[in-house]
């Protein structure tokens, strides 16, 4: 109820209580714990915690069902799209569809990463585009979630120099990966 209320600070120690709390746990009680952790602690920001705690959930058989199933590949297609990994969230929310068709989390979230799926491949047509009017040579740079790796890319304007090549410019997408 916490996490609905977008109080997932609450859900967080109601949590952990709930896994103290002695006696017996009916079936799907751990499932449910870590399903919804894992969202908690996604709205908090907390991403590589929530993505760990995810994918341990998807270990579980009620990831297979279409009642349970449905909210954790939800969750980690958000997570893949704030990483800009627009393919893998795309893949997520499709999947929680196959479970359920009227998920609307899953429905929305899917539409939207369409669109930026779309766009980027757009933008990215139109960068190729570019470079080849320009009669360019493209170098592709080597990247991590914050762009490109900088060392990497000291390495490859050495790696040009030695080859008596100047590079004129670098091309960017500040949207996307930079």
């Amino acid at each position: 109820v916490s996490v609905l209320r977008n109080q997932p600070e609450d859900a967080l120690k109601h949590l952990a209580s709930s896994a103290q709390s002695p006696g017996t746990k009916l079936p799907g009680h751990e499932y449910e714990l870590l399903a919804t952790q894992g969202r908690a602690l996604r709205l908090l920001g907390r991403r590589e915690e929530a993505k760990a705690v995810l994918e341990k959930a998807s270990a579980f058989a009620e990831f297979e069902t279409a009642r349970l199933g449905p909210r954790v590949r939800v969750d980690l297609g958000h997570l893949a799209a704030e990483e800009g990994d627009f393919l893998t969230a795309e893949k997520h929310f499709e999947e929680a569809l196959e479970l359920d068709e009227d998920e609307p989390e899953a429905k929305q979230a899917l539409a939207l990463t369409k669109r930026k799926v779309a766009w980027k491949s757009s933008v990215e047509a139109s960068a190729e585009a570019r470079v080849e009017a320009a009669n360019a040579e493209a170098e592709a740079m080597k990247l991590d979630a914050d762009g490109i790796v900088i060392e990497a890319l000291e390495q490859q304007l050495k790696a040009l120099k030695a080859k008596g090549i100047t590079p004129k410019f670098i091309y960017t997408i500040p949207t996307i990966q930079n």
